[in-house]
């Protein structure tokens, strides 16, 4: 087998494999911006309104919330 097209083939397959790599960073990240988005779905509708809300979670994220209430026209 010619070197150059062995090469070639390993170049090809280390490339394939971070592209591999990337789609399943991409894959995790979305996922845990599902997650997170779910949360916070989940608090505003769990606050009642004219509560608040304030979340210092471990990863860092923080998040503070006032549930204006509607006014009933």
């Amino acid at each position: 087998m010619d070197p150059i097209f062995v090469s070639a083939g390993v170049m090809i397959a280390v490339e394939a494999l971070g592209l591999v790599g990337l789609w399943l960073r991409l894959r995790s990240s979305l996922r845990q911006e599902d997650a997170h988005r779910q949360m916070l779905v989940d608090v505003v509708r769990t606050v009642p309104p004219g509560g608040a809300l304030l979340e210092q979670r471990a990863d860092g994220a923080a998040l503070a919330m006032v549930v204006a209430p509607v006014p009933l026209d």
